[in-house]
């Protein structure tokens, strides 16, 4: 029920992330400007890769919905049992 993410975008992401990553690991004993700055530019690329997918409390939002709509439906049709069964016997 929820958009799924553009695959291609995530995968880019991601590898951009672990670029980053990398970058700023080779460079943490040399240049440590460089590194925070690749540090950084991971984190900015994280939280667009999060933006990407629905938050945790959408999700649970929906799983809610579906289990509530599920047992609408399970006590409807337990509710037009039980009042065709009393139709039935006082017919």
């Amino acid at each position: 029920m929820l958009p799924a993410p553009d695959t291609k975008k995530v995968q880019a992401l991601k590898e951009r992330v672990n670029g980053h990553l990398l970058e700023a690991r080779l460079s943490r004993g040399t240049d440590w400007v460089k590194s925070v700055d690749n540090f950084y530019e991971a984190i900015n690329d994280l939280k667009t890769l999060s933006n990407e997918v629905p938050p945790i409390s959408e999700v649970r939002w929906r799983i809610f919905g579906i289990i509530i709509g599920i047992l609408t439906i399970i006590s409807s049709i337990s509710a037009i049992r039980y009042i065709h069964n009393l139709i039935k016997i006082g017919a």
